[in-house]
C-alpha cells in the first residue's frame, strides 16, 4: 500500500476517472485511512508512530509534488491525509478494545 501511495503521489499528473463531487479529497482520505488502519492493526504497539508518521508523510509528499509537472502542493490534501490517517488509527484502536461476546445472550 505504501509503495502504491508513493507512486500515485509522485507520478506526473495523469487523467483520472470521474471523482464524485469533482474532488480528490475522498481518495486522499481513503488511502491514508486504509494505510493507517493496516499499520495500526498490524503493529498495535506502534499506533502512536502511525498517528504521527502518516500525516507527516502526507505533508512531505505534498511538498515533494511541487516540482513535478502537473502536480502541486495543496493544503487541503495535506489536511485530509492527516484526518484520514487519524481516523484509521482511532477506528482500529476502538475496534481492538471492543469485547467480542460469544455464546448466548442473557
Amino acid at each position: 500500500m505504501l509503495l502504491g501511495l508513493l507512486v500515485l503521489s509522485l507520478y506526473p499528473r495523469i487523467p483520472v476517472p470521474y471523482v464524485p463531487g469533482g474532488s480528490d479529497k475522498v481518495a486522499h482520505f481513503l488511502m491514508y485511512f486504509a494505510l493507517a488502519a493496516v499499520a495500526a492493526a498490524s503493529w498495535p504497539s506502534r499506533t502512536v508512530l502511525a498517528l504521527l508518521a502518516l500525516p507527516l508523510l502526507g505533508f512531505g509528499l505534498e511538498l515533494a509534488q511541487i516540482p513535478i509537472p502537473g502536480r502541486g502542493f495543496e493544503w487541503g490534501d495535506a489536511v485530509v491525509n492527516g484526518i484520514g490517517a487519524a481516523c484509521g488509527v482511532v477506528l482500529v484502536g476502538l475496534a481492538q478494545h471492543v469485547p467480542l461476546h460469544r455464546g448466548k445472550r442473557t
